[in-house]
């Protein structure tokens, strides 16, 4: 999905509504801000604390779990992993 927004007063984006639904984005929603050359890629950051205690044993395929575990892992608390680097 591609949607032009325009940035306006104060440099503000409006997120459109599809894209908002779809990532269920909601008021007081963190998002990181990663800049890769001309680029600018805004993610929903990750609540890893809904994870707390949610499964019982192992899931199915380990290896996706841990990769998306660890990919949620690397988006949440940004500012503490600028500090040990």
């Amino acid at each position: 999905m591609v949607l032009l927004v325009e940035v306006g007063k104060d440099f503000r984006i409006e997120i459109p509504e599809e894209v908002r639904k779809k990532l269920g984005l909601k008021p007081g929603d963190k998002l990181l801000v990663k800049v890769k050359g001309a680029s600018m890629i805004l993610c929903k950051q990750a609540d890893l604390l809904r994870f707390a205690g949610c499964w019982r044993g192992y899931p199915e395929d380990l290896r996706a779990f841990m990769r998306e575990l660890r990919e949620m892992w690397s988006t949440w608390r940004p500012e503490a992993r600028e500090l040990s680097a």
